[in-house]
């Protein structure tokens, strides 16, 4: 952002939504997953119970069904244990294991929801790994609807270490990948199924280099794959990208996505349509002054192609971005729905005075596909400066439904960690406000008449040969119709008329509406007001 508050076409901030001479614009803005439910406890047994510590996701969820998955040790040994609600998370099975022996556990649903393998109906999948066989390996099992249990199976079956996995899936398609250190430093490797995991490739190596690849993550699009790591090849760790557009069966060349004289670690990935945003911890603030961990932000709108400038998520809009906190920001981990894209962080809040932080997790979001992001944080989970310790946040969306789940542990005693949830709900309403500008932008369309009764007319710049779209919201958030100019027609189109029906053909009840025009990375946003 540069420092700047700006409105222009290709601002990073909001677009204007009435017209003004240089003092200030109202700014719309349709805010998502503002409501959170309360915390749950899932587990209560003695012993250490630990979401995975690492970046790999420990909760999935689809269509209201959600699955947690976490390493437990109330045997004496550590042991793979999950929790499955099919409500939403209003009610949840009872502690069950998936494997006896593991750490690190990851999970995910293929969706649709059980899609059919050669096992039948399979519900979930789950990786993790283990010193069952002598060194470290990975270990996948899944749940069969067919079975109705866990089905486990050893991964990898080399003498060299396998650690640390990071599962995804889309429709068909899963990628498995993880950490090896068979050629004497670390590599990420990987496996690919494209039948449900009925069948899977060969072991195959996702990256070649002299430095040390760590802690990869995956999202997919179908059969688009796209994976994000740190590396050191260069000196310092840096974040690196590369995609596949056939499912795996060939990979671009890596893409270093940051260059900093600091280090840039423990990225989080997530896709939608042709935007892909990542989040990862750099080591000081863009400007290279400090030390603390902060959490930065870029994302691609073209499948991977081109990238934004990188931009510090650590403070709100009110710093500029400019300074990040004044402690560390770790842990991101990142989820994109049809709505939204959500962030959920760790930060330490104090520190007393033997050096020992407080810490509590932390939610921000964006409603305009990463371009602007709530003003501040969130706060999800604190540790209330008890001596306990609230750790490793794992954020998961329902592509179904506007709704996230964040997993985490709390150290309720130096023996005894729990694992807890929290379920954040879809769109609850509009906001708005005045922000200062410095320019207006050229891109902008006209309502009248405003108020109306029985038709609205709605007119926009000359936008012929381009794809645009126009959303109208209703005074609650929620999305009532939406139209959709194809760009390959021939006629001009600058204007249009809404007769006050909803996507269903229902007339709309007298109130506020929200008009949004979007024309790729510009947006403008309207009110208007309906009479009986």
């Amino acid at each position: 952002m540069n420092g700047e508050h700006r409105t222009e076409a290709n601002s990073p901030l909001f677009s204007s939504a009435f017209t003004i001479r240089r003092r200030c614009v109202m700014v719309i803005m349709l805010f998502l997953l503002s409501q959170w439910g309360d915390i749950i406890r899932l587990t209560t047994a003695n012993g250490l119970s630990y979401v995975s510590n690492q970046n790999a996701r420990s909760v999935a969820a689809a269509n209201d069904t959600v699955w947690v998955v976490w390493s437990d040790n109330r045997n004496g040994r550590w042991q793979i244990y999950y929790k499955l609600s099919t409500n939403g998370g209003s009610g949840w099975s009872a502690d069950a294991m998936v494997a006896d022996s593991g750490f690190c556990p990851t999970v995910v649903i293929p969706y649709p929801i059980g899609t059919q393998s050669i096992w039948g109906s399979v519900l979930a999948y789950c990786a993790f790994m283990t010193t069952k066989y002598g060194n470290w390996e990975i270990m996948t099992s899944f749940y069969s609807k067919s079975y109705a249990q866990w089905i486990t199976a050893r991964f990898t079956t080399e003498s060299h270490n396998s650690i640390y996995p990071s599962i995804a899936a889309d429709s068909s398609y899963i990628l498995l990948l993880w950490m090896d250190d068979r050629t004497g430093n670390w590599e990420i490797r990987f496996r690919r199924s494209t039948d449900y995991g009925t069948t899977w490739s060969a072991d195959s190596a996702l990256t070649i280099n002299s430095g040390h690849s760590w802690f990869p993550q995956a999202a997919l699009n179908r059969q688009k794959f796209y994976v994000v790591w740190q590396d050191n090849r260069t000196g310092n760790f840096e974040i690196y990208f590369k995609k596949s557009t056939n499912a795996g069966r060939n990979w671009s060349s890596d893409s270093q996505l940051t260059s900093t004289t600091s280090q840039s670690y423990w990225p989080t990935i997530a896709v939608k349509d042709n935007y892909i945003y990542v989040a990862y911890i750099e080591k000081g603030d863009e400007l290279g002054r400090g030390y603390d961990d902060e959490i930065y932000f870029i994302r691609s709108t073209d499948e991977g192609n081109t990238w934004s400038s990188p931009i510090n998520l650590s403070v709100g809009i009110e710093n500029n971005f400019r300074t990040g906190d004044q402690y560390n920001s770790i842990c991101p981990s990142i989820v994109a729905n049809k709505n939204f894209v959500g962030l959920v962080r760790e930060r330490a809040i104090s520190i007393d005075n033997g050096g020992q932080q407080s810490w509590q997790i932390e939610f921000r979001r964006s409603s305009d596909y990463g371009q602007t992001w709530q003003a501040t944080w969130t706060t999800l989970a604190l540790c209330n400066n008890d001596d306990t310790l609230v750790w490793a946040p794992s954020l998961c969306a329902d592509p179904v439904k506007d709704m996230a789940y964040v997993t985490w542990w709390k150290l309720v005693s130096a023996t005894n960690a729990e694992v807890y949830i929290r379920k954040g709900t879809g769109v609850i309403g509009v906001d708005e406000w005045q922000y200062p500008a410095e320019q207006i932008s050229d891109f902008n369309c006209a309502l009248f008449p405003n108020p109306f009764t029985k038709e609205l007319n709605i007119k926009f710049p000359d936008l012929v040969g381009q794809e645009y779209t126009i959303k109208i919201y209703d005074s609650s958030g929620r999305l009532i119709k939406e139209f959709c100019i194809d760009p390959n027609q021939n006629t001009k189109i600058q204007s249009l008329k809404w007769g006050e029906l909803d996507n269903h053909g229902n007339s709309v009840p007298p109130g506020v509406y929200f008009i949004l025009l979007k024309l790729r990375e510009k947006c403008i946003w309207k009110k208007v007001c309906k009479l009986e």
